[in-house]
């Protein structure tokens, strides 16, 4: 942990919008092989990572293992969603001004029509960002 009380840890960061971010990260084979090519991830890894049956499931392998990983990895993995075209989920974890707006009115979108294996009830799920339930009708 950082000791400046106004600097967050990428741990405390990822956590904090953990939730969030187990639905909105497209784990596709893109976004690995970068981490992978950049010596961020190794392939042993990114193989188990692919091996998980569902997008949640994948994004728990990688948000658990970015979270044990020190902070240049992380910064790799920021780099890699943007090289990948996934910027709104960059910009929602490093709090960037722009397209991250969306994600919780996003994230609610996926939970009442997709089904992917997810354990997050559409019924519970609450906005961390907006501060809003899933029957808000809110936009940006």
């Amino acid at each position: 942990m950082e000791t400046d009380d106004n600097i967050i840890s990428h741990q405390e960061l990822l956590r904090g919008k953990e939730e969030t971010l187990l639905l909105i990260i497209n784990p596709n084979v893109l976004l690995l092989s970068l981490l992978t090519e950049h010596d961020w991830l190794d392939e042993r890894l990114e193989q188990a990572i692919n091996a998980e049956r569902t997008n949640y499931d994948r994004n728990r392998r990688l948000l658990d293992w970015l979270k044990q990983g020190p902070r240049e990895a992380f910064d790799g993995f920021l780099s890699a969603l943007r090289a990948n075209g996934q910027v709104h989920v960059a910009n929602y974890i490093d709090s960037t001004p722009g397209e991250s707006c969306c994600i919780c009115f996003l994230c609610v979108c996926y939970l009442l029509l997709v089904d992917d294996g997810c354990s997050v009830e559409a019924e519970s799920f609450k906005c961390p960002t907006l501060h809003i339930d899933q029957a808000s009708s809110r936009s940006c």
